[in-house]
């Protein structure tokens, strides 16, 4: 909300500075009046508008997801549907800024109200009488001048000469519905009562009727008589923001200005083409807002309980999308290097844990994982601050990675310094240690020793891994796989791509294939992803070795002779082939006389489904005093050789995860995958329900 409203005052803001430099003096008074209005109305509805070509969204990496398997006992036939309600973490303040902006909506409402009653006693009190079509209210013992919709008022003390000269004034106002402008900017009071933009753009819309009212009435009057009707008054009106008053002392001076002032020439009608660019910039900065970054710095931003709400609906999505256990759980417990996680990143796993602990299955979370995360983020923040927590952290080397925390990651103490290198020996000296991540809190880098070689990952600092242009090879790769094919047009691109990954010296001829391809239209989402890559060397003009690894990773795939070509064999180890994209997929142990992908990945299923309930240990339930529906899930892969790597698992208990990676471990050797006729790596996630009736809950 309060993005929103900054963002409509700036755009106001700058429309109105435009119209004040540029179009102010000018006698086009119509095309003003409609530069006030559009402006008034899009500057509103620009923060809504997110235009997709603005944006580079990079989509998530698929893996194959095979269905679920269901073990032990009870085993439903139909999954229900379970109802999730949003939770209230805080009581509710007294005072907030939502209720001061509703307490004064209502307020301006009703001074509006109060002015809609005092033109309504008019029209009661005094005498009326029709004129074609309009009607003329006598104002008894004034000299008030104003129009309001079709009635027009005239004070009685007027002269029939002012009556005459103001009542060609007012029709004007009426013919060209004037009032219709004025209670349009009155219910933007009403909604913006705290934008003084509002009560601008309202009074300069009222100066330009008037403009427009004297430019029409003085082609049928003397000027000299028109301008001795105006200074002549005793300057009475009604104090009344959506009526057109022709007597008020604050724009006699500029009426009589305008009048004298020559007709602008029909060149300066181009001042308002200057409307198009400035929309345009508008609608880049919306679609490419911060608001859309990804990296929960913005979150600092919004209100605890704006943000707490904002995570509980969004799990609550994902949970109606029948999203599998896993992709939630890697969505709200984000694992980072920094010993502080940022306030976003705290308050997804709060409301991972608080919206977990509402299933049955999960309710033995709410007495030991949850006791933490009752904090507020300054809480948590002061309490991870301790030197009791910070031991805490440092001695928990369970994944064999050790942590030191320290005051300035960038400057670190002598002692630092000697701690750091401590570590670092014992990781040398002891085979069960592999790294050593290093944090002062919401900064931290990575020592990675896992292949024998010391590799730094820099959180929060310089990142050397994912320079932009890895990003953007990612962009392409996975723009590939969403795909599953590519035309003639995006073929030639990554042709292009491939030449440049494999030139040792400079081609002018390539260049120029290069920048005619940029230049091709229309383009397909994957050649703007692929020019993107060629934009961003160019503008770097040489290519580290990290990039130049992620290009061989992504043109392995897309070459026809990729993983038979030399020059990507320093990568073939690395690479894996999603579902979306391989050209043969793993084949289980039995599988092998079916023919097509389809048939296979259904014969796996089916295999991996008998080899889990046959191998799962039932009494794990029994054991470990659980009850009900357990979910797992696994995530796995099926490298070169065909054998089973890399298994990761989560349940709501550490014995069930320990189960899962166990029998799946247990897996047969399989054939591996296959792209272009070379084994590959390729990724599997299985979900796992595991049914545990009330009988086999052990007694205390």
């Amino acid at each position: 909300m309060l993005q929103y409203i900054m963002q409509t005052i700036a755009f106001q803001t700058f429309f109105l500075l435009v119209f004040d430099v540029f179009l102010r003096k000018e006698t086009f008074f119509n095309w003003n009046r409609l530069y006030l209005i559009f402006t008034a109305v899009i500057s509103t509805l620009l923060p809504f508008v997110k235009v997709e070509s603005f944006k580079n969204v990079i989509p998530e990496k698929y893996i194959i997801r095979l269905p679920e398997v269901f073990i032990g006992e009870n085993v439903p036939q139909n999954t229900p549907q379970i109802t999730y309600e949003t939770i209230n973490l805080k009581g509710q303040p007294l005072f907030s800024w939502e209720l001061l902006f509703y307490v004064g909506m209502f307020l301006a409402a009703l001074l509006f109200v109060f002015k809609i009653g005092k033109i309504g006693w008019l029209l009661y009190k005094n005498p009326k009488n029709k004129m074609d079509r309009f009607l003329i209210v006598k104002l008894i013992n004034s000299s008030a001048a104003f129009s309001f919709f079709n009635y027009i008022f005239l004070g009685e003390r007027l002269s029939e000469t002012e009556k005459e000269s103001i009542l060609k004034h007012e029709i004007v106002h009426v013919k060209q519905k004037h009032t219709l402008d004025l209670l349009f900017f009155e219910v933007l009071r009403i909604v913006f009562w705290f934008n003084p933009l509002v009560y601008m753009y309202q009074n300069k819309i009222m100066v330009l009727h008037e403009f427009i009212a004297d430019a029409s009435a003085v082609k049928h009057q003397n000027k000299a008589e028109y301008y001795q009707n105006l200074l002549s008054q005793v300057f009475e009106t009604k104090n009344i923001s959506f009526i057109n008053p022709f007597f008020k002392q604050s724009l006699i001076k500029k009426r009589i200005v305008m009048l004298q002032k020559s007709k602008s020439n029909q060149v300066s009608l181009l001042k308002y083409a200057l409307l198009i660019p400035m929309v345009l910039g508008m609608l880049v900065y919306t679609s490419t807002d911060a608001q859309e970054k990804v990296n929960g710095h913005d979150d600092q931003e919004i209100t605890d309980e704006a943000l707490i709400k904002k995570l509980t609906l969004e799990y609550n999505e994902l949970k109606a999308a029948d999203t599998d256990f896993l992709a939630i759980h890697d969505a709200f417990f984000i694992k980072s290097n920094n010993y502080i996680s940022s306030k976003e990143e705290y308050y997804r796993m709060q409301v991972y844990f608080k919206e977990l602990t509402k299933e049955k299955e999960f309710k033995k979370l709410s007495s030991s994982s949850f006791s933490n995360m009752n904090r507020t983020y300054d809480e948590y923040v002061t309490w991870k601050k301790t030197d009791e927590v910070k031991e805490m952290w440092e001695n928990n080397t369970n994944d064999g990675v050790l942590k030191l925390v320290v005051n300035d990651i960038k400057n670190l103490t002598a002692d630092e310094e000697k701690r750091k290198n401590d570590k670092i020996d014992l990781i040398k000296r002891d085979y069960f240690f592999n790294a050593l991540i290093v944090s002062d809190g919401f900064r931290s880098y990575k020592i990675d020793f896992s292949k024998n070689e010391q590799k730094e990952t820099l959180s929060g600092l310089n990142n050397n891994e994912i320079t932009p242009l890895i990003q953007k090879i990612k962009a392409v790769k996975n723009q590939i796989q969403i795909q599953g094919n590519t035309n003639e047009l995006e073929d030639i691109g990554l042709n292009l791509l491939l030449k440049i990954a494999k030139q040792n010296e400079f081609d002018s001829k390539l260049v120029e294939q290069v920048e005619t391809f940029i230049a091709q239209e229309p383009k397909t989402d994957l050649t703007k992803k692929i020019s993107d890559v060629f934009e961003q060397i160019q503008v770097q003009g040489t290519i580290s070795e990290d990039e130049n690894t992620a290009l061989k990773e992504l043109l392995i795939l897309t070459s026809d002779d990729g993983f038979n070509d030399p020059f990507f064999a320093d990568v073939i180890s690395n690479v894996e082939v999603p579902f979306g994209v391989i050209d043969q997929v793993p084949v289980f142990p039995g599988c092998e006389s079916l023919t097509s992908n389809i048939e296979q990945k259904e014969c796996m299923s089916k295999e991996i489904t008998m080899f889990v309930n046959k191998n799962f240990n039932t009494n794990i339930g029994k054991e470990n005093g659980l009850v009900g529906k357990q979910r797992i899930n696994v995530i796995f892969k099926i490298n070169q050789q065909g054998n089973i790597v890399d298994v990761r698992s989560r349940a709501p208990h550490p014995a069930l995860e320990a189960e899962a990676i166990r029998v799946i471990k247990m897996l047969p050797k399989m054939l591996p995958g296959k792209q272009r006729g070379q084994a590959v790596t390729v990724p599997y996630s299985l979900p796992i329900v595991f049914m545990v009736p009330e009988t086999t809950k052990s007694k205390k």
